[in-house]
């Protein structure tokens, strides 16, 4: 389901590769790829220019998976989100 998700992400069909991922942590929250998912739906949401649902996705992995190790990332992502929100570059 991972990979199906990352391919429709790599041809850029992020809604098909959005609803994949979720598909994986909604069934699977157990898994490990659980947090992975949810970084790379905040990734397609960006790229869809869908701010508001990037943030949550990217909230839920810091709720959900507190000790992941995209933990840093998610929270760099979090920021660059902010900065562009109030105008930033």
């Amino acid at each position: 389901m991972f990979n199906l998700a990352q391919y429709y992400y790599d041809v850029k069909l992020f809604d098909k590769a959005i609803y994949r991922w979720d598909k994986l942590v909604t069934f699977y929250e157990a898994n490990n790829l659980a947090d992975d998912a949810l970084f790379m739906i905040g990734q397609s949401y960006e790229k869809l220019e869908k701010w508001g649902d990037a943030l949550g996705a990217y909230k839920n992995l810091i709720e959900e998976y507190p000790i992941s190790e995209l933990l840093d990332q998610t929270i760099l992502q979090i920021n660059m989100i902010a900065e562009k929100l109030k105008g930033g570059k």
